[in-house]
């Protein structure tokens, strides 16, 4: 028989409910008191995207199987620094090689030793990290190789850059303190979420044996590879940093100079920085492009690091590799077909970004005893997340084999920024994840489980940047060593635009969009839009000034006598974004008719006039090579530019 509740027991039951309610609404007015207090541009409330989102992995579709690879023997062997014929290849004894040392010169090309002839006769010595190896056969070359090694190697920074040299503000290495190595590898144009999807082993070994810390809310700072790292690597602010759409101000660039004719050695580059303590540095790139040195664009005109893998990404150029068709520093490609027999054979497993984490783990392996900083970079992910997926078990296996020098390391694997060209990006889940690169930061074994591991966990939540990786590794070698990585207490880095994460965050400095050194539209916070209707007359307004804004655009540039007249095809969505102030903000999606899909954003002022802000379109499908026209100089315009010369072409 069912209990009839009597007056009592219905009272308790209010009274209940009161109080439930009564600590519900509390929370709620004391979020509301604190977002009033502090400003909802201040703090950074997340999208909580999901990886595994169905919609997102129906739309990148089937990761195609990759075939996997097989090892062959090669005609010629690098043993102890010594090379030698192998008698295990077809007719060795045919064949006469010769090989020689492949030094940096410059970015695009390299300076050469005499060529030594391998046989039994010759004691050959090779002093050189590369070394290029040409065989013939019956007087034709039919072997082509480029071997790596790390041969010892020191060097006086000040000597070698001369007038470009500039001391930097760390201390040398005191034998009484702790000086762990570090080393990042950095996967180009990987998000976040992209990882998570396409490298389960990895990010399986990276929480469970290094017991690396995750950052969510990570944020890229620039368009591209070199403004992001410029940012990370050396603190700069290369172009404005437009904050006004969340109440914030401007920040003017750092660099007093011009970033693409001007050499970039006497600035502050982080491995500058750990070389000048007494650290050996080395640097990987699988790229032909150097980041800093964009084709036409001067860079580091130095060698950036003690043990550079440049000569061996020269040799090993293919005409395929360009991304335009500008020519290389006048590079000729002489040899594509013997290369993609055999150092760029794929089924071979000759790939670029295995080569470049072989010449990392020699360098892992090198110097025992010594304190050592090493930056790899793979392109591999470039044109699309799921390249990546075949290397997954690659860098599972490689970090496995090196866990021993991993666990008494700073390890970070990270992105530059998400993928800017992949199919989901006309999403707004696509869009996020193109802002918010992979950043997994591993501690040294000694340093896990300690209070400076607690304070990156935590700092894990909150928005940082490249900016605060830039501080964050000045910290470790600069002012952490004398603390016994002790300190973590906030600490302003000089020279730094950000904060170190393995310390307690400024706190005068809200962790939001408002204040940050980050432009508005690459911000990673929730702060809510609306979708505007197409019958709006917002709608009309903004795609009558789409092509009047680019082309005022490139014209302003100088640009409107080689790229063509842009004209919109259509006008895909329009979002209200949540800002403050007088004005109101807008971001728009379109298609111009030469089959560029862009982003931008607009402000409709007081005074009701309509201004791209900031001056900037974001391309969300590649380019290619319709930009070739242009000089490096002009990197920002390229995603705007259609060449009037291949215009002409397609006519």
């Amino acid at each position: 028989m069912r209990r009839i509740p009597t007056i009592r027991s219905g009272l308790l039951l209010v009274s209940g409910f009161s109080i439930l309610f009564f600590l519900f609404w509390s929370q709620i007015i004391g979020f509301e008191l604190q977002v009033a207090d502090r400003g909802i541009f201040d703090v950074c409330p997340s999208f909580e995207y999901r990886y595994d989102d169905p919609a997102i992995l129906m739309e990148l579709g089937h990761t195609p199987r990759h075939k996997e690879c097989h090892e062959i023997e090669l005609l010629t062997i690098l043993e102890n620094g010594k090379l030698r014929i192998n008698e295990k290849f077809p007719d060795y004894e045919k064949y006469i090689c010769g090989a020689r040392c492949a030094w940096f010169l410059h970015n695009y090309r390299n300076r050469y030793g005499d060529w030594c002839t391998i046989n039994e006769h010759h004691n050959c010595i090779f002093p050189c990290d590369v070394i290029e190896v040409k065989c013939m056969l019956e007087g034709r070359k039919e072997y082509v190789f480029a071997h790596t090694q790390i041969y010892p190697y020191s060097r006086n920074r000040s000597d070698v850059f001369g007038s470009l040299y500039k001391k930097t503000l760390t201390p040398a290495i005191e034998k009484e303190n702790y000086f762990p190595d570090v080393h990042i590898l950095l996967l180009d144009s990987m998000g976040l979420n992209p990882v998570l999807r396409q490298m389960p082993e990895t990010v399986e070994f990276l929480e469970n044996q290094l017991d690396a810390v995750i950052f969510k809310q990570y944020t890229r700072t620039g368009e591209n590879s070199r403004y992001n790292m410029l940012a990370g690597f050396f603190g700069e602010i290369p172009t404005a940093i437009d904050r006004r759409l969340y109440g914030g101000g401007i920040l003017e660039p750092s660099l007093d100079k011009d970033l693409c004719s001007d050499p970039l050695d006497d600035r502050n580059y982080v491995q500058f920085d750990y070389e000048d303590a007494g650290y050996k540095t080395m640097y990987a790139q699988d790229n032909y492009l150097v980041t800093f040195g964009y084709l036409e664009c001067v860079g580091i005109q130095n060698q950036l690091a003690t043990h550079y893998m440049r000569p061996h990404q020269i040799l090993g150029m293919l005409e395929d590799d360009m991304w335009s068709k500008r020519p290389v520093r006048n590079h000729t490609f002489v040899n594509d077909y013997l290369l993609k027999r055999y150092l760029r054979n794929a089924s071979n497993c000759q790939e670029l970004h295995t080569q470049v984490l072989d010449y990392m783990g020699k360098f892992l392996d090198s110097y025992p005893g010594k304190s050592k900083m090493s930056i790899t970079w793979s392109s591999l992910a470039h044109n699309g997340e799921q390249s990546i997926k075949r290397a997954d078990h690659t860098i599972r296996k490689f970090l496995e084999k090196h866990q021993d020098t991993l666990d008494n390391s700073f390890f970070i694997l990270m992105g530059d920024h998400g993928q800017r060209f992949d199919t989901i990006q006309k999403s707004a889940q696509g869009m996020y994840e193109s802002n918010n690169p992979a950043m997994f930061f591993s501690l040294p074994r000694k340093l896990r489980n300690t209070t400076l591991h607690e304070v990156a966990k935590r700092n894990s939540r909150e928005l940082l940047s490249h900016h605060d990786l830039y501080a964050t590794l000045i910290d470790i070698v600069r002012h952490q060593p004398s603390a016994n990585f002790n300190d973590t207490e906030f600490r302003e880095i000089q020279n730094s635009h950000g904060n170190s994460w393995i310390r307690s965050l400024d706190p005068n400095l809200s962790r939001g969009c408002r204040n940050l050194p980050i432009s508005s539209q690459y911000c990673t916070c929730n702060y809510g839009d609306s979708i505007v209707s197409r019958t709006s007359p917002m709608w009309r307004r903004i795609y009558d000034v789409l092509a009047l804004d680019m082309n005022r655009n490139l014209e302003a540039a100088g640009l409107a006598d080689l790229c063509d007249k842009i004209a919109v095809m259509r006008l895909s969505e329009v979002h209200k974004m949540g800002s403050t102030g007088k004005s109101s903000y807008y971001r728009a999606m379109f298609e111009t008719t030469s089959g560029g899909v862009f982003v931008v954003q607009y402000e409709f002022t007081a005074k009701e006039e309509l201004i791209p802000y900031p001056a900037e379109w974001k391309r969300v499908n590649a380019y290619g090579t319709a930009a070739d026209c242009l000089h490096s100089r002009h990197l920002a315009y390229k995603p705007l530019c259609f060449c009037k010369d291949q215009a002409k072409g397609n006519k």
